[in-house]
């Protein structure tokens, strides 16, 4: 968390305004296997929840568009008892042995958003590079495997803000993409009370997507209630 204040102290030097939220995550579904094979496949329990928190930062520009980055970390751990055998990264795991997993799925984006206003909506659409940053991490008892998958990913944006009263709207911001091998969904939508030059939200947002190929198999879905914070500079 220190980690996050230092950023957000930093970006706020430069940026237009500044989001920072809080929230309690749940995994919905959280599968893999390495190497992807059916056998393989181990499915995590879901019972846990989690605080998670991201910080966002926006440039705005003369045009009204604007440039976004996004920081979100995401580490989670499982224990579990093993119901089969299973091979995990060239390393074969045990039946009814108590596993552990360390899940972490960090994301890093850069987008820019072209933006329309009108009376009392605005809406945007934009193009956005995504870092993914993430490990499986799998042990049991002296036998520990780890596999790292760092990549780029493109996404497409989507969000819209429409002006509910005098001083509460409604925003929804997407972030998505889906091809043959994978997939990859970002969508949140808050109800933000708007004060002069900040405004609280409260809201939901559901992360998910993965990959099915040729060495690799992962699919999870987080879904998270969150509070946050905008500032405008």
């Amino acid at each position: 968390m220190r980690y996050l204040f230092l950023l957000f102290y930093s970006s706020s030097l430069f940026a237009s305004a500044i989001s920072i939220n809080v929230g309690e995550t749940k995994a919905v579904f959280n599968r893999f296997a390495i190497p992807n094979t059916s056998e393989d496949r181990v499915t995590l329990p879901v019972d846990d929840t989690l605080v998670s928190y991201r910080l966002t930062g926006f440039f705005y520009l003369e045009s009204g568009n604007q440039f976004y980055f996004l920081i979100a970390p995401l580490a989670t751990s499982y224990t579990f008892n093993s119901e089969k055998n299973f091979e995990f990264d060239d390393e074969n795991f045990s039946a009814d042995t108590e596993t552990e997993v360390e899940y972490k799925f960090n994301s890093y984006r850069l987008g820019y958003l072209w933006k329309w206003n009108l009376q009392s909506l605005s809406f945007w659409t934009g193009i956005v590079g995504k870092v993914r940053d993430a490990q499986i991490k799998v042990s049991q008892e002296s036998i520990s495997r780890k596999f790292n998958n760092i990549g780029f990913v493109p996404l497409a944006a989507l969000g819209f803000e429409y002006n509910l009263f005098h001083n509460i709207s409604l925003y929804s911001h997407t972030d998505a993409l889906t091809a043959s091998q994978g997939s990859a969904y970002d969508s949140q939508v808050e109800l933000r009370l708007n004060m002069k030059n900040a405004a609280i939200s409260f809201g939901k947002r559901i992360l998910g997507g993965g990959a099915d190929n040729d060495k690799v198999y992962n699919f999870a879905q987080f879904d998270t209630y969150y509070a946050g914070i905008i500032y405008k500079f």
